[in-house]
């Protein structure tokens, strides 16, 4: 896939008064990602229909639950501007057109790769913020604890995806 570097740096520079910006961009385009699997879901069609609509809400109900988690750690640690609608709206507009182009629903097996594509998009921008926070000292051991298991859980979350999109 693409090297989301660009997206990153763009993203946490829009955000720069914002504590732990790294946060707040990872909460953005995890939403972006919970959004195209929603439309994976709503949108898949084929004889396997009824697996695959599965497998797409599997993946946005498991990533709701670690965005939550995400976001609730960002107003803990101080930030409510972290959580901004109008700031992740925004941002989840800029991810999700470079991830979804419109009008464009494929087969199932492109709506899979999309998703796969996104997971792995998702999981380097969590190495990025992690890599960031580190060496601005502002990891928590807490912080990194959560982001672990959010890697974590997208992780598990590209076993399946793999498998659909080899079938």
């Amino acid at each position: 896939g693409r090297d989301p570097s660009e997206t990153f740096a763009k993203m946490l520079a829009d955000r720069s008064g914002v504590v732990n910006a790294e946060l707040t961009v990872l909460l953005t385009v995890a939403e972006a990602v919970a959004m195209l699997h929603r439309t994976n879901h709503w949108t898949a069609s084929s004889q396997s229909y009824y697996s695959d609509h599965k497998l797409f809400e599997t993946l946005y109900d498991g990533l709701n639950e670690d965005i939550d988690t995400l976001a609730e750690k960002i107003v803990g640690l101080g930030s409510d501007a972290g959580v901004d609608v109008h700031d992740r709206i925004g941002g989840m507009a800029q991810i999700l057109s470079e991830m979804y182009a419109p009008h464009t629903i494929g087969s199932v097996s492109v709506l899979a790769e999309r998703s796969l594509a996104a997971e792995f998009f998702l999981l380097r921008i969590a190495a990025l913020a992690i890599r960031s926070m580190k060496e601005l000292g502002s990891a928590t051991p807490g912080v990194e604890n959560m982001l672990q298991q959010f890697c974590d859980s997208r992780e598990e979350a590209i076993f399946p995806l793999r498998r659909r999109t080899t079938s």
